[in-house]
């Protein structure tokens, strides 16, 4: 899955809908857990691991969409890293020249 960069403008919208239903699904989670506390039932079990796995799926792309606004898609970032690197070997055999020819 390739992902692109996000500009903060189209990204805050979606940053706000994560956190609006990631704050609707804890205040299920919160008045399920209260009911299991005041009445045990072995249904609500199930169904407050959902949530919490919903929750957890919200939360990581809630981080990916952070993580590309401010950093750019992974790809990107690798790219720029990997051609640092080269640039920076490149650097060090010109300022060194015994480490080009072996001697």
């Amino acid at each position: 899955m390739k992902s692109a960069a996000v500009d903060i403008t189209s990204g805050a919208p979606r940053l706000a809908e994560f956190r609006w239903q990631r704050q609707q699904l804890s205040e299920r989670r919160l008045q399920l857990r209260r009911e299991q506390a005041n009445a045990f039932s072995p249904e609500l079990g199930p169904t407050l691991v959902a949530l919490g796995s919903e929750l957890r799926g919200l939360e990581d792309a809630e981080r990916a969409l952070r993580s590309r606004i401010r950093f750019e898609s992974r790809e990107t970032i690798l790219k720029r890293a990997n051609l640092e690197q080269r640039l920076l070997h490149e650097l060090d055999g010109r300022a060194n020249p015994a480490l080009q020819t072996g001697g």
